[in-house]
């Protein structure tokens, strides 16, 4: 009974709509505005459709497709789609990075919600390796580089997209630190390193597994990479493909309970001479 009776109500709103559109503008102003409503009304019956139909899809490509090279045309589609339902973790333009460092988009990454991660990450660095070469890929303004920096390394080199973060980051380059603004995607080092960190920066990359694989050539003997991702569908499956290639030493995850969201750290060990802990 009460859904008949909202559907009356609504007819007759759209009946009275149509006779004040007549009367206003005669026979083609009502079938404009009865076009109007009748569209408006479909597609608002059919958005949570939609939204169930892409979740499937991005869920099932993730999942089971994510990484394959016969997926082309889909992998297109899904992106398309991520974009239109405007997921943060998905690759942005250098304009796009700028503009948001430049509006200090990303300042809240040095509250305290954020420290334990960064601890995370400087318990890992500290363990397997004290006082190694650093390469921080997506460093941002060198947020991490601060906390890193009392415990000492022999180098470190930041590299950042943004030319706005690495501005603000170069106050704090010394001997032993260095900031390069430089697309990680198709940057290549002229050097190696002990430790190299992704850090919530893969998703963002249009090709983040490729990209992963290129720097493994930099990775010096017994060096370590640490991946920290937001617990995400997206970051789920970069995870896991890169464990089928790559050996993961340890892997930790980090949740903040107040906000409700997680991160895995993980520490991959491309030398089969580094020491495997579990």
């Amino acid at each position: 009974m009460a859904t008949t009776g909202m559907f009356r109500l609504k007819l007759r709103h759209f009946c009275n709509r149509l006779w004040v559109a007549w009367q206003s503008g005669g026979f083609r102003m009502a079938v404009t505005v009865g076009r109007h409503d009748l569209l408006t009304t479909s597609r608002n019956r059919l958005k949570p459709r939609i939204r169930r139909v892409f979740r499937a899809v991005y869920v099932s490509y993730y999942r089971l497709l994510f990484g394959r090279p016969i997926v082309g045309r889909l992998s297109a589609l899904v992106h398309a789609l991520e974009r239109r339902q405007r997921r943060e973790d998905i690759p942005e333009s250098k304009e796009v990075w700028d503009f948001q460092y430049r509006n200090k988009r990303w300042d809240y990454l040095a509250n305290d919600e954020e420290v334990s991660r960064y601890s995370v990450i400087r318990g890992y660095i500290q363990h397997f390796n004290r006082q190694g070469s650093i390469l921080d890929i997506g460093c941002g303004e060198g947020i991490l580089q601060e906390r890193l920096r009392a415990f000492g390394y022999t180098r470190y080199v930041g590299l950042d997209i943004s030319e706005a973060a690495i501005q603000r980051a170069h106050i704090k380059e010394d001997a032993k630190t260095v900031f390069i603004s430089g697309d990680a995607e198709s940057h290549i080092p002229d050097e190696s390193f002990d430790i190299m960190i992704f850090n919530e920066v893969l998703y963002y990359f249009h090709n983040p597994l490729d990209s992963f694989a290129r720097y493994m050539s930099l990775l010096r003997e017994r060096g370590v990479v640490i991946v920290s991702l937001e617990d995400t569908i997206r970051s789920a499956a970069i995870r896991q493909r890169i464990k089928t290639t790559y050996p993961a030493v340890v892997e930790t995850k980090i949740t903040n309970t107040r906000k409700n969201f997680s991160w895995f750290c993980t520490v991959f060990a491309p030398s089969q001479n580094t020491r495997m802990t579990r």
